[in-house]
Parts: C-alpha cells; sequence; structure tokens
C-alpha cells in the first residue's frame, strides 16, 4: 500500500535522528545536561548534513551557529546565522515558540513532527524536528543539538515547514528530578509552613514520608 511505503521512507529518514538521540543521552548524567564542548562530529556522522547547534538568543528564539548541508538546500540560503523559525511557515511560528520555550527553560527534549504541502518545484514532504538541550561555557541552559529530516529531497523552490499532527509530537524532560525519602515529624512539617496554612493537632508526634533530603 502506498501509505504502508510512506511510513517506510519517514523511519528510515529519521533513523539519523534515534542514532542523534542515542548518542545526546550517552553524555548526559544525572542533573547534568550534556555541554556544547562535549559533542564530537565524528559520533554523529550520518546525521551531520542535518545537524545543527542552535543558540537561545531571547525567549522562544534561536539562532543556527552550525547547520549541515542538507538545511541550506532545504531553506534556499545558507543556514548558519539564520533563526530556525525561517524554515516554518508564519503560522506555525507561534508554537516553534512555545516549545522553544519548553527546550530551554525546562529544559525539555523536543521531537515536533513536520510536514509540507506539495507545490510547483517543491515535493511533498514528512518529517521531524528533533531539539536536545546542551549546556553553555557557564553551564547556563542556552544551546541545543538539532536535525531536521525530511522523507523526500529538497526540491527547487524553498520549502517551509507546518507542525502536526499534535499526537505525535514527544516531549520529555531532560532532567530526572531525584526522590530520596526521609523520615520527619510532623510537627517539623507543620512548622515549615505558613502560619495561615498550620492544622491544629493535638496527641502524639507522628512520623510520616516526604521527599527531599538525605
Amino acid at each position: 500500500m502506498a501509505g504502508d511505503s510512506n511510513m517506510g521512507d519517514l523511519a528510515e529518514a529519521t533513523g539519523p535522528l534515534v542514532r542523534l538521540e542515542r548518542y545526546w543521552r550517552s553524555l548526559a548524567r544525572p542533573q547534568k545536561l550534556p555541554a556544547r564542548g562535549e559533542i564530537d562530529p565524528n559520533r554523529i556522522d550520518d546525521a551531520l548534513p542535518h545537524a545543527f547547534i542552535l543558540e537561545k538568543v531571547a525567549p522562544g528564539i534561536g539562532r543556527m551557529r552550525v547547520a549541515g548541508h542538507a538545511l541550506q538546500a532545504e531553506l534556499g540560503m545558507e543556514a548558519r546565522g539564520m533563526p530556525i523559525s525561517a524554515f516554518f511557515l508564519p503560522e506555525a511560528r507561534g508554537a516553534l515558540r512555545m516549545w522553544l520555550n519548553q527546550l530551554w527553560s525546562v529544559p525539555a527534549l523536543v521531537d515536533i513532527p513536520v510536514h509540507s504541502t506539495r507545490s510547483i518545484g517543491r515535493p511533498k514532504a514528512n518529517g521531524r524536528l528533533l531539539l536536545l538541550p546542551l549546556s553553555d561555557e557557564a553551564g547556563e541552559t542556552t544551546r541545543a543539538l538539532g536535525a531536521l529530516v525530511l522523507d523526500t529531497p529538497a526540491g527547487r523552490s524553498p520549502r517551509r515547514l507546518a507542525i502536526g499532527p499534535a499526537e505525535s509530537l514527544r516531549w520529555e524532560p531532560a532532567m530526572r528530578q531525584a526522590f530520596t525519602p526521609r523520615l520527619v515529624r510532623a510537627e517539623d512539617a507543620v512548622a515549615a509552613q505558613p502560619p495561615h496554612q498550620r492544622p491544629l493537632r493535638e496527641g502524639r508526634p507522628q512520623l510520616r514520608l516526604v521527599s527531599g533530603g538525605q
């Protein structure tokens, strides 16, 4: 069936994204994102034509500092130095800004389905945009390793992308909060609350389980 063939083409096209994410995860440590300086291009060779390093320049706005040659073909111009929103239709840029905010503020891994319609000089395409947060030299989350892949080659004219379908979008916090149980006396936990929130208690001290601490 044609639909099955298209799904197979997309799965094959996005294979480099799977390996890129696996490499990024191999660099991550508990409560510590991979750093921009740790990225070794030799370890992501099959994703390099589609890959980029994104720099946060304002909330929800990212500029490409490094970009692969396939991105230049899609954009129809040099991609380095361009905002990532240049790849998208105007009506998709609001949603893109929201996901860029999630990328850096949470921080979070964001995997966005994208597509474009067929037109003169531009074949129809489906694909994915993968964004993986990185820390900068100061330890702040202001960079991202990313890649954009599509299941058909670029045409004679630049393509601009839409986002969707929503059910195929993937979002995941990049760092898990540690949970270390400890026992505290109930009156100690009550004393830590603002006075107007403290319940009235009588009787013997009690123990309960709370998160945090050693």
